[in-house]
């Protein structure tokens, strides 16, 4: 099956590959022809652009439709999409978007529930850079980058690693 190049996206990347190989299952053609595969590749610049849905139409991100629910504190709705983005931990420890931002905004159901999980993605947010900043008026949880100190140096004293 070969698809037409004005069929697929215009910021995809086409990469056509054509391999010779024997197949176990499929015999060669009769006129003594090996079988042929032939592979054709798109890769899309951002992955989100390739998802399609049924209609063909390109999907949106999950976070793009809860951006107003953060209007209040975008600088938080940034953090998470940066870390989700980011940090592969994120994307493997969670389903999805929606389940890491509800975790990291500690959200009462998972403090309930699955406090553990809240704090994972608490200890990832840190490990990209983020910490907790002031609460909203609402109590909301408000992440933002962590401002670090410059260092003077890094000595080692009997084995110990000590910055400074």
């Amino acid at each position: 099956m070969t698809v037409p190049t004005n069929a697929l996206p215009p910021d995809t990347l086409h990469l056509d590959i054509d391999i010779d190989a024997k197949i176990a299952s499929a015999p060669p053609f009769s006129d003594g022809r090996e079988s042929r595969i032939q592979f054709r590749c798109s890769l899309a610049e951002d992955s989100w652009l390739s998802q399609r849905n049924r209609n063909g139409a390109a999907t949106m991100p999950a976070w793009e439709r809860y951006q107003d629910r953060y209007r209040g504190r975008p600088e938080t709705f940034d953090a998470y999409v940066d870390v989700w983005e980011r940090l592969p931990a994120a994307r493997a420890s969670f389903g999805g978007w929606v389940a890491f931002s509800q975790a990291a905004n500690a959200e009462p159901a998972w403090v309930r529930d699955r406090s553990e999980r809240v704090r994972t993605a608490e200890h990832i947010m840190r490990a990209a850079g983020y910490e907790i900043g002031p609460a909203t008026e609402r109590g909301a949880r408000r992440w933002v980058r962590r401002e670090r100190r410059p260092r003077l140096g890094t000595l080692r004293f009997f084995g110990l690693k000590i910055s400074l």
